[in-house]
């Protein structure tokens, strides 16, 4: 199995070193960063504190909502498992991945370049 692919942003922030045509990426529109109905507790408490700041880096659009729902499944279970004081090793090598997806580990948020910030706009939580 080869490197997996690397977004057309990263190529283009990387620099073209192969010379080779960098595809389009589409532009889906922002997601919005009010949680789906399905998320609940502390997942509800996960989403409503790093969606804005992924929505304002631009990194949450609309296709990526299904991930960032397991995302922060994953992250709410770890989180209990700590809570709870069970075993929390298996959790971690599942959710990593996730968490680099969205630029959310130190090595992974290196990578990206935001330029300008966007405009969170007001979302009213119950």
């Amino acid at each position: 199995m080869g490197n997996p692919r690397k977004p057309t942003e990263l190529r283009e922030l990387e620099g073209n070193r192969g010379h080779r045509p960098i595809p389009e990426s589409p532009d889906y529109p922002l997601a919005s960063i009010k949680p789906p109905a399905i998320v609940r507790n502390t997942q509800r408490r996960i989403w409503n504190r790093y969606a804005p700041i992924l929505y304002q880096a631009g990194v949450l659009r609309d296709p990526d909502v299904p991930a960032w729902v397991i995302t922060t499944y994953l992250v709410a279970e770890v989180m209990d498992a700590i809570k709870n004081k069970e075993p929390v090793r298996q959790l971690i090598k599942e959710v990593r991945p996730w968490l680099v997806e969205f630029g959310m580990t130190p090595a992974s948020r290196a990578k990206i370049d935001i330029g300008d910030p966007i405009k969170v706009p007001p979302v009213y939580f119950d």
